[in-house]
Formats: C-alpha cells, sequence, structure tokens
C-alpha cells in the first residue's frame, strides 16, 4: 500500500490544503502504523520514528521544508506544521462561517459541489475545535436551496422526522436539480407499486410524507399521475402569500 497510497496523497502546500492534508496523513500514518510516533507522548522506537519523519516529510511541498528542515522528530515535524497552517484565529473562523453560511445551490456547479463545500466548512471548522451541530448542518443545506423547494422543506418540516446533514444529503439532495419547479396534487391510494420513468426536472425524493389528515398530496412529477384530471382548486397559498401553481390532479399508486 505504502508508495501508491503515499503517492496518491496531495502534497502540503499551506493553509488551503492543511485540513485535507492532515485528515489524510493521519490516516496514513495510522496504516503504516506509525501514528503513535506523532500521538504518544512517551519514548518511541527509534526506527519507526525515523520512517514516519521521512514519509511526512516527503508529502510536504519543498516550499515548506523551511518549516520543518531543524526538526529531530516526527512528532516536531507534525507539530511544526500545525502551527505554521493550522490557523484557528478569529478572522479564519469568521471567513469559514461566511463560507458555510453564504453557499447556495445556486452558486453551486451541481448538487455535489454545493453539499462538498458546506461539509468542507464544517470540517475546516471542526478542524480548529468550533463544532457544528449536526442538525444544524442538514439545515444549512436546505437554508442554501432556491425559494422553489419550500414545499419540499414544508414536507420535511411536517414529518417530524430529526434533521440531520446524512438525511437532507442522502434521501433529498442527491437527485435535486436546479430548474423551475411544478407542483402537482395527487390522490393518494393503497395498490401495487407501479413503475415510472421520471423525465421532469425539479426536486425528487425517494419517500412521501403522508398527512393522515388530509385527502390530497403534492407531487412535483405529472408522469407519475394516473386519471388525469382538472384540479378542483389552481393554486395554493403559503403562510408567507406566496402562490404555488396546481396544474392537475390524479391518482398515485404505491404502496405504504
Amino acid at each position: 500500500m505504502s508508495n501508491h497510497n503515499a503517492m496518491s496523497i496531495e502534497k502540503l502546500v499551506g493553509r488551503d490544503n492543511w485540513a485535507s492534508w492532515s485528515f489524510a496523513v493521519k490516516a496514513y500514518l495510522q496504516h503504516e502504523e506509525l501514528w503513535d510516533c506523532i500521538e504518544s507522548e512517551g519514548s518511541i522506537d527509534s526506527n519507526k520514528d525515523i520512517k514516519a519523519k521521512s514519509k511526512l516529510i516527503l508529502l510536504v511541498d519543498p516550499i515548506n521544508y523551511v518549516h520543518i528542515q531543524d526538526a529531530k522528530s516526527a512528532k516536531e515535524v507534525w507539530n511544526n506544521l500545525s502551527r505554521a497552517f493550522q490557523d484557528s484565529g478569529l478572522l479564519h473562523k469568521v471567513g469559514l462561517l461566511k463560507d458555510l453560511i453564504n453557499t447556495t445551490l445556486e452558486t453551486s456547479t451541481s448538487v455535489e459541489d454545493y453539499v462538498n463545500k458546506i461539509l468542507s466548512a464544517a470540517h475546516k471548522l471542526r478542524n480548529i475545535s468550533f463544532q457544528v451541530d449536526d442538525e444544524w448542518l442538514g439545515t444549512l443545506m436546505l437554508a442554501g436551496l432556491p425559494d422553489e423547494y419550500k414545499p419540499m422543506i414544508k414536507g420535511i418540516e411536517s414529518s417530524g422526522v430529526k434533521i440531520s446533514a446524512d438525511l437532507i444529503k442522502t434521501k433529498h439532495l442527491q437527485e435535486v436539480k436546479q430548474s423551475d419547479t411544478t407542483a402537482f396534487y395527487s390522490n393518494f391510494k393503497k395498490k401495487s407499486p407501479k413503475n415510472y420513468q421520471s423525465k421532469s426536472k425539479g426536486p425528487r425524493c425517494s419517500i412521501w410524507y403522508v398527512d393522515s389528515g388530509a385527502s390530497m398530496h403534492l407531487t412535483m412529477h405529472q408522469d407519475w399521475l394516473d386519471n388525469l384530471k382538472t384540479p378542483p382548486i389552481t393554486n395554493i397559498r403559503f403562510a408567507d402569500n406566496k402562490l404555488l401553481k396546481v396544474e392537475s390532479c390524479g391518482n398515485v399508486y404505491t404502496s405504504i
């Protein structure tokens, strides 16, 4: 493993990649059973320490040798690099918080890019001992969505499920596309599931939020509907007085 995996780790160039570099190198040294050279406060086998120190130096860009060229041990190499590049100052925290809060789907190239930006900022904050609660992380993922995704957010809210970053990432953002969204009403019936190939654009979910007190439910996929007919209403008004257009209604067959 050693040489191949070490070569696949990007060399440390500075603060910009310290978080990802330190994470990868820690895993690499743990795999090589050398991490105790960094973590241990006691005496370390000299051969292991030389090996760990050598591996660390080879994973650092030559421009940064100035920080470690006088280090006598692997632990000293690691600590010198940490002091040089792990910026935990207030200005750095403020910058990361801005990245976390201001990231939106509209300013990202894809859903994956959007999620990665948020998770990366949160990871960097955690690396400088600033904890971001998992529920907040999931909420921020929803907060960065355009207004047309409000029906999906309201559905999550009414479902009563506990918000988490993993829930939002895996169940609600995996197939979201940036597009105009249209809503459709559908009567909900208990029958055997049918396979519908969706061609419409917009947010998709792998689950339905069923309100036992409601006679109708929302979907953004007209091609999921059978027995299409004219809807009894033309618009849905939300609490903030915004209107959502209703195009048609019909039946969706699924199992509960």
